[in-house]
């Protein structure tokens, strides 16, 4: 099984996991050389298992995202969310 920093963020569920999987998206970034990224928490359903709720507990611990220390991009997916009713 890989671990959180394995996976892309969308892949993952929680607001920890997110951040463990975006920490993983910055250490390969620098190792690469890329210094400048914006990170994307990847709201929306990107794996059958992610629920709206998700989603809404990212959204509401949004400013976590800050910690690491890069910009966090909030662009949740209009067609996730345009069939709720």
């Amino acid at each position: 099984m890989h671990g959180f920093r394995d996976c892309p963020p969308g892949d993952v569920r929680g607001v920890n996991a997110t951040l463990s999987a975006l920490s993983g998206v910055i250490e390969r970034a620098e190792q690469n050389g890329i210094e400048e990224l914006i990170l994307d928490p990847a709201i929306g359903k990107w794996i059958p298992e992610r629920e709206f709720e998700d989603d809404w507990e990212l959204c509401r611990h949004f400013s976590a995202f800050l910690e690491l220390e890069r910009p966090p991009c909030l662009q949740p997916s209009h067609e996730n969310h345009s069939s709720v009713t």
